[in-house]
């Protein structure tokens, strides 16, 4: 089965990860899960609560927030996709 994870790093500033991330999910009907790994700015969340056709519905959601965050010098990026097996990294 395939993960449904974000997995980011972020730039120090004034926000905190968990805020960010609580942004970026804002809205969805999706609840933040504490972090699986932190490292660093390197944080990854696992959404294994999501039911698959709610996870494919957000994605173009969390992509485009998380880019205007990027735009923003907030945060870098990698999102890991499941279901189509694409990465995006800016």
């Amino acid at each position: 089965m395939n993960e449904q994870v974000v997995e980011m790093f972020f730039t120090l500033g004034d926000s905190s990860a968990k805020e960010i991330m609580d942004q970026i999910i804002a809205g969805t009907g999706v609840m933040v899960p504490e972090p699986e790994i932190r490292i660093f700015a390197s944080w990854r969340f696992k959404f294994c609560d999501v039911a698959p056709d709610v996870w494919e519905r957000i994605q173009p959601v969390i992509y485009e927030r998380i880019a205007n965050l990027h735009d923003k010098g907030k945060v870098r990026f990698r999102m890991l996709d499941p279901f189509q097996q694409r990465r995006w990294s800016l």
